[in-house]
């Protein structure tokens, strides 16, 4: 049998709140189809269930392209300073 919870439907929005360090997951959310305050364990017959998302690995890389130039760059810099204080 197929897990109908409303944390496993599309059409769920979950609710958060602010936490010190991060947002933190509440028990209830909103139900999109039928436009009210629901729990996350309740179920109903408009379950659809949510979609996997799969992250590429193209997105992956250009990431963490974007990383190592940014580091490359910070690494140019701090070689620069070095350079300049041992000519002093």
């Amino acid at each position: 049998m197929e897990n109908t919870s409303c944390s496993f439907c599309r059409f769920f929005e979950r609710y958060y709140t602010k936490g010190a360090k991060r947002f933190n997951q509440t028990k209830t959310g909103r139900c999109r189809k039928k436009q009210e305050q629901v729990t996350a364990q309740d179920g109903c017959k408009e379950f659809v269930k949510r979609p996997i998302k799969r992250r590429s690995a193209r997105l992956l890389r250009y990431y963490l392209n974007e990383i190592l130039l940014e580091l490359h760059a910070l690494r140019e810099v701090a070689e620069d300073d070095r350079d300049e204080i041992t000519k002093e």
